[in-house]
C-alpha cells in the first residue's frame, strides 16, 4: 500500500510540474506567433509613418468590450484613391465587391471563461502597447506579450493590484 501511494504521489507531483511548466511557456501563451494574415498589412507604415491612430481602425476599443477587427470599408475609405491597384490588397477589394468580411486571422482572443472590456481600460489611459507591445513598429503584427493570469499583476502599475482586488470584491459581495 504505502509503495501505490508513494508512486500516485510521484505521479501526481509529475503531472502537475509539466501541467504548470507547459502553462507558464511561449507555446501555451503564444508570444511570437505571427500568422499569416490575408492582407499584409504593416502597422509601421500605417501608424509610425503615416501617423494613423489605433482608433481609427479599431473604432470599437473606447466604447466595447472587445476591440474590433477593421471592416472593409474601413480599409477602402482610403484604398479606393491610395495604391488602389496594389495586388496584395485584392482581397479587400474582393471584399468590397462581394460584400464578404476579409478573413482576418485574430491574434489577441481572450478565452469564454475571461471578461475582460478594453474599453473600461483604455478610457483609463492604459496604453494598447502595454497589452499587445509595440505594435507601432510591428511590420507584421505578432503576440508580444503573454495574456495569461498572472500577466496583468507584473505591470508596473502599482494601482493595478488594488483597483482589481476592489472590482473582485464587489463581484464577490
Amino acid at each position: 500500500m504505502p509503495l501505490k501511494l508513494a508512486i500516485c504521489s510521484v505521479l501526481i507531483v509529475c503531472g502537475l510540474t509539466a501541467g504548470t511548466w507547459y502553462y507558464v511557456t511561449p507555446k501555451y501563451t503564444k508570444v511570437g506567433y505571427e500568422p499569416i494574415q490575408p492582407v499584409p498589412f504593416p502597422h509601421n507604415i500605417h501608424v509610425s509613418q503615416l501617423g494613423m491612430d489605433c482608433r481609427y481602425c479599431h473604432s470599437f476599443v473606447e466604447v466595447a468590450a472587445h476591440s474590433n477587427v477593421p471592416n472593409t470599408q474601413t480599409c477602402m475609405a482610403c484604398h479606393q484613391q491610395v495604391q488602389k491597384d496594389n495586388p496584395k490588397l485584392e482581397p479587400v477589394r474582393t471584399s468590397w465587391k462581394t460584400g464578404q468580411p476579409v478573413e482576418w486571422v485574430q491574434l489577441h482572443r481572450t478565452p469564454d471563461y475571461v471578461f475582460y472590456n478594453h474599453s473600461a481600460h483604455v478610457n483609463r489611459g492604459i496604453s494598447c502597447a502595454s497589452c499587445h507591445g509595440q505594435v507601432n513598429h510591428m511590420p507584421v503584427v505578432y503576440i508580444a506579450k503573454p495574456h495569461s493570469m498572472a500577466w496583468p499583476n507584473s505591470l508596473p502599475n502599482t494601482d493595478n493590484q488594488k483597483t482589481h482586488a476592489r472590482i473582485f470584491r464587489r463581484r464577490k459581495a
